[in-house]
């Protein structure tokens, strides 16, 4: 059976870029920050720090002040994250500490990084390409 019918696959202007960059030959680096969903919506300077420090571990390029800004910001919207969920609701303080927990355990295990509550087996490479090819040889009969 297969894992999934249809895919659809998420594309950025930024990802488009990167690709064009590497088709020209230069080297490209792309790197992303996890973001607690509940503050998506809000400043986060951890996710900042983080690739930041990202950049600096993959080209030694060093911004000492952008840094310890970015620290200092973090530190204080860390503290008033905390402040809020031991000052919030009982079932609040629960949900966020579930999911920090489900994140940790997850971000911990040596598994393929797998964020799901439950382990599944993914596909490999070449059983999604055989998928793919399927998918497309049913659209070309339909034209």
């Amino acid at each position: 059976r297969s894992p999934f019918e249809e895919a659809q696959v998420p594309g950025s202007a930024e990802g488009l870029v990167e690709y064009r960059l590497m088709e020209a030959g230069h080297d490209v680096l792309g790197v992303a920050a996890h973001v607690p969903h509940y503050i998506a919506r809000s400043p986060y300077p951890d996710a900042a720090l983080t690739t930041l420090e990202a950049i600096t571990a993959a080209t030694g390029l060093v911004l000492p002040g952008i840094a310890h800004t970015l620290r200092t910001d973090a530190h204080r919207t860390q503290t008033e994250i905390d402040r809020q969920i031991q000052e919030g609701d009982e079932d609040l303080v629960a949900l966020v500490q579930g999911l920090e927990h489900q994140y940790d355990a997850a971000a911990g295990a040596e598994t393929r990084g797998n964020m799901l509550a439950e382990s599944v087996e993914i596909p490999s490479a070449d059983e999604i390409g055989l998928e793919f090819e399927r998918f497309l040889a049913e659209r070309e009969g339909d034209n």
